[in-house]
Protein backbone atom coordinates (compact mmCIF):
# COMPACT_ATOMS: atom_id res chain seq x y z
CA UNK A 1 0.00 0.00 0.00
CA UNK A 2 1.31 3.42 -0.87
CA UNK A 3 1.63 5.96 1.90
CA UNK A 4 -0.94 8.71 1.66
CA UNK A 5 -0.36 12.34 2.50
CA UNK A 6 -2.69 12.00 5.50
CA UNK A 7 -0.15 9.93 7.42
CA UNK A 8 1.86 12.06 9.88
CA UNK A 9 5.59 11.82 9.31
CA UNK A 10 7.26 14.12 11.87
CA UNK A 11 8.93 12.38 14.81
CA UNK A 12 9.62 14.40 17.95
CA UNK A 13 12.94 12.64 18.55
CA UNK A 14 14.38 13.74 15.23
CA UNK A 15 12.84 17.18 14.81
CA UNK A 16 15.43 19.28 16.73
CA UNK A 17 18.25 17.56 14.87
CA UNK A 18 16.85 17.28 11.34
CA UNK A 19 20.05 18.40 9.58
CA UNK A 20 22.20 16.06 11.65
CA UNK A 21 19.65 13.28 11.16
CA UNK A 22 19.63 13.77 7.38
CA UNK A 23 23.42 13.64 7.20
CA UNK A 24 23.64 10.47 9.25
CA UNK A 25 20.67 8.88 7.56
CA UNK A 26 22.34 9.38 4.17
CA UNK A 27 25.32 7.27 5.23
CA UNK A 28 23.43 4.81 7.43
CA UNK A 29 23.50 1.90 5.00
CA UNK A 30 27.30 2.05 4.80
CA UNK A 31 27.41 0.84 8.43
CA UNK A 32 26.25 -2.60 7.29
CA UNK A 33 27.32 -5.38 7.26
CA UNK A 34 30.52 -4.90 9.27
CA UNK A 35 31.19 -1.32 10.46
CA UNK A 36 28.38 -1.07 13.03
CA UNK A 37 28.72 -4.68 14.10
CA UNK A 38 32.46 -4.42 14.78
CA UNK A 39 32.19 -1.03 16.50
CA UNK A 40 29.35 -2.14 18.77
CA UNK A 41 31.21 -5.33 19.64
CA UNK A 42 34.14 -3.20 20.77
CA UNK A 43 31.89 -0.92 22.82
CA UNK A 44 30.17 -3.87 24.51
CA UNK A 45 33.50 -5.54 25.27
CA UNK A 46 34.69 -2.34 26.96
CA UNK A 47 31.45 -1.72 28.88
CA UNK A 48 32.03 -1.23 32.63
CA UNK A 49 29.27 -3.71 33.51
CA UNK A 50 27.86 -6.73 31.68
CA UNK A 51 24.29 -7.77 32.53
CA UNK A 52 24.89 -11.33 31.36
CA UNK A 53 27.10 -13.31 28.98
CA UNK A 54 24.49 -13.11 26.22
CA UNK A 55 25.18 -9.38 25.94
CA UNK A 56 28.57 -10.12 24.45
CA UNK A 57 27.02 -11.63 21.32
CA UNK A 58 24.28 -9.03 20.71
CA UNK A 59 26.48 -7.18 18.19
CA UNK A 60 26.06 -9.97 15.62
CA UNK A 61 22.51 -8.82 14.85
CA UNK A 62 23.71 -5.38 13.69
CA UNK A 63 24.91 -6.93 10.45
CA UNK A 64 21.95 -6.50 8.11
CA UNK A 65 19.47 -3.67 7.54
CA UNK A 66 16.33 -5.75 7.98
CA UNK A 67 13.38 -5.62 10.36
CA UNK A 68 14.17 -9.10 11.69
CA UNK A 69 17.72 -8.08 12.55
CA UNK A 70 16.49 -4.87 14.17
CA UNK A 71 14.04 -6.82 16.33
CA UNK A 72 16.72 -9.28 17.41
CA UNK A 73 19.33 -6.60 18.06
CA UNK A 74 16.93 -4.37 19.98
CA UNK A 75 15.81 -7.28 22.16
CA UNK A 76 19.25 -8.78 22.74
CA UNK A 77 20.97 -5.48 23.57
CA UNK A 78 18.38 -3.04 24.92
CA UNK A 79 15.85 -5.36 26.58
CA UNK A 80 18.18 -8.06 27.93
CA UNK A 81 21.21 -5.85 28.59
CA UNK A 82 19.90 -2.47 29.82
CA UNK A 83 23.01 -1.68 31.85
CA UNK A 84 25.30 -2.33 28.91
CA UNK A 85 23.11 -0.26 26.60
CA UNK A 86 22.92 2.62 29.06
CA UNK A 87 26.72 2.70 29.21
CA UNK A 88 27.28 2.72 25.43
CA UNK A 89 24.26 4.46 23.90
CA UNK A 90 25.93 7.87 23.70
CA UNK A 91 29.27 6.48 22.51
CA UNK A 92 30.16 6.74 18.83
CA UNK A 93 30.15 4.09 16.16
CA UNK A 94 33.51 5.03 14.59
CA UNK A 95 33.11 8.64 13.42
CA UNK A 96 29.50 8.15 12.26
CA UNK A 97 27.68 8.99 15.49
CA UNK A 98 26.22 7.59 18.74
CA UNK A 99 24.68 4.15 19.16
CA UNK A 100 21.38 5.73 20.27
CA UNK A 101 21.04 7.66 17.01
CA UNK A 102 21.96 4.50 15.12
CA UNK A 103 18.94 2.85 16.75
CA UNK A 104 16.62 5.81 16.06
CA UNK A 105 17.49 5.87 12.37
CA UNK A 106 17.14 2.10 12.12
CA UNK A 107 13.64 2.37 13.65
CA UNK A 108 12.76 5.13 11.19
CA UNK A 109 13.38 2.83 8.22
CA UNK A 110 10.21 0.91 9.16
CA UNK A 111 7.85 3.79 9.94
CA UNK A 112 6.01 3.51 6.64
CA UNK A 113 5.54 -0.24 7.06
CA UNK A 114 4.00 0.32 10.50
CA UNK A 115 1.66 3.05 9.24
CA UNK A 116 0.51 0.74 6.45
CA UNK A 117 -0.53 -1.86 9.03
CA UNK A 118 -2.58 0.78 10.84
CA UNK A 119 -4.11 2.08 7.63
CA UNK A 120 -4.99 -1.34 6.17
CA UNK A 121 -8.20 -2.99 7.36
CA UNK A 122 -8.65 -6.68 8.12
CA UNK A 123 -11.86 -8.62 7.45
CA UNK A 124 -12.99 -7.78 10.98
CA UNK A 125 -12.80 -4.06 10.07
CA UNK A 126 -10.10 -3.61 12.68
CA UNK A 127 -6.72 -2.47 11.36
CA UNK A 128 -4.18 -5.11 10.43
CA UNK A 129 -1.83 -4.10 13.25
CA UNK A 130 -4.48 -4.75 15.91
CA UNK A 131 -5.37 -8.07 14.30
CA UNK A 132 -1.68 -8.95 14.41
CA UNK A 133 -1.81 -8.39 18.19
CA UNK A 134 -4.81 -10.72 18.48
CA UNK A 135 -3.07 -13.39 16.42
CA UNK A 136 0.11 -13.07 18.51
CA UNK A 137 -1.93 -13.57 21.69
CA UNK A 138 -3.50 -16.83 20.53
CA UNK A 139 -1.46 -18.85 23.05
CA UNK A 140 -2.17 -16.43 25.91
CA UNK A 141 -5.89 -16.67 26.81
CA UNK A 142 -5.83 -13.77 29.29
CA UNK A 143 -4.15 -11.39 26.86
CA UNK A 144 -6.36 -12.55 24.02
CA UNK A 145 -9.52 -11.89 26.04
CA UNK A 146 -8.21 -8.44 27.00
CA UNK A 147 -7.53 -7.54 23.36
CA UNK A 148 -10.90 -8.78 22.19
CA UNK A 149 -12.81 -6.91 24.90
CA UNK A 150 -10.86 -3.65 24.90
CA UNK A 151 -10.53 -2.69 21.26
CA UNK A 152 -10.36 1.08 20.75
CA UNK A 153 -11.31 2.10 17.18
CA UNK A 154 -9.17 5.23 17.57
CA UNK A 155 -6.10 3.02 17.31
CA UNK A 156 -6.98 2.48 13.67
CA UNK A 157 -7.86 6.07 12.74
CA UNK A 158 -5.11 7.97 10.94
CA UNK A 159 -4.47 11.40 12.48
CA UNK A 160 -1.89 13.21 14.60
CA UNK A 161 -3.04 11.30 17.71
CA UNK A 162 -2.72 7.79 16.29
CA UNK A 163 0.78 6.96 17.49
CA UNK A 164 0.04 8.51 20.88
CA UNK A 165 -2.94 6.15 21.18
CA UNK A 166 -0.69 3.21 20.33
CA UNK A 167 1.90 4.33 22.85
CA UNK A 168 -0.77 4.51 25.56
CA UNK A 169 -2.10 1.12 24.48
CA UNK A 170 1.34 -0.44 24.94
CA UNK A 171 1.65 0.98 28.48
CA UNK A 172 -1.34 -0.97 29.78
CA UNK A 173 -0.38 -3.56 32.44
CA UNK A 174 -1.92 -6.42 30.50
CA UNK A 175 0.66 -5.79 27.77
CA UNK A 176 3.49 -4.01 29.59
CA UNK A 177 3.86 -6.59 32.35
CA UNK A 178 4.00 -9.72 30.26
CA UNK A 179 6.33 -12.45 31.57
CA UNK A 180 8.03 -12.50 28.20
CA UNK A 181 8.63 -9.22 26.44
CA UNK A 182 9.49 -10.91 23.18
CA UNK A 183 6.12 -11.04 21.44
CA UNK A 184 6.12 -10.89 17.66
CA UNK A 185 3.29 -8.74 16.27
CA UNK A 186 3.12 -9.85 12.66
CA UNK A 187 6.59 -9.02 11.38
CA UNK A 188 7.13 -6.39 14.11
CA UNK A 189 7.78 -6.72 17.86
CA UNK A 190 6.20 -4.89 20.78
CA UNK A 191 9.50 -3.15 21.49
CA UNK A 192 9.96 -1.79 17.96
CA UNK A 193 6.34 -0.60 17.77
CA UNK A 194 6.79 1.16 21.11
CA UNK A 195 10.06 2.78 20.00
CA UNK A 196 8.48 4.14 16.81
CA UNK A 197 5.32 5.38 18.55
CA UNK A 198 7.42 7.06 21.25
CA UNK A 199 9.08 9.12 18.54
CA UNK A 200 5.74 10.77 17.77
CA UNK A 201 5.12 12.06 21.29
CA UNK A 202 4.90 15.83 21.60
CA UNK A 203 7.54 17.46 23.77
CA UNK A 204 5.10 17.84 26.68
CA UNK A 205 4.01 14.21 26.47
CA UNK A 206 7.58 12.98 26.04
CA UNK A 207 8.64 14.88 29.18
CA UNK A 208 5.65 13.47 31.04
CA UNK A 209 6.60 9.89 30.26
CA UNK A 210 10.37 10.31 30.50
Amino acid sequence: MKRTSSIPRTLHLFDPYSRRYNIRNASFETLFPTTAKNAIQGLVNAAPVIDNEQCKSAYQFASALTLDQLINFQYELIELCPNVYESIKYLNITTWGPVDEFMQIWYSRFIDALWEKIQAKALTCKCVLYENFITAAASDPALLLFLQNNYDPNLCVINDQTMYKWYQFLQQPQIKNRITKFLKIGDFSIQVIEAISKGYLTEARYNLYF
